[in-house]
């Protein structure tokens, strides 16, 4: 299932490090992405077609290619997380979560 994801900084200029998505399995969050591990700059650099992977100020940046799947329809909770280091370098994070459901939508 295709979907879009956007992300934007609410703090001024950001650079990623890294990114991810956990999702709910029972009474925990589970690490999910498809490799194994967290996605890192250059993914994002090339996916959100972000120069330099730094967010900047007021401008949003989408990966049009984000996709998953599963066997059956279910529902599932999943949140994405992205790290980063602002212009003074302190570390900083954001997330979010989404909820997808197991539906037929003609």
């Amino acid at each position: 299932m295709a979907k879009l994801t956007t992300i934007e900084s609410l703090i001024g200029a950001v650079v990623i490090e890294e990114f991810g998505a956990f999702t709910w399995i029972g009474r925990q969050w589970y690490f999910t992405n498809f490799t194994g591990k967290p996605f890192t700059r250059n993914d994002f650099i090339e996916w959100y077609s972000c120069p330099r992977g730094m967010i900047l100020p007021n401008c949003q940046y989408t990966d049009f290619q984000n996709w998953g799947g599963s066997a059956e329809l279910i529902n599932k909770k999943i949140k994405w997380y992205f790290i980063g280091r602002d212009e003074s370098g302190r570390r900083v994070k954001g997330e979010a979560e989404i909820e997808e459901f197991g539906e037929l939508i003609e």
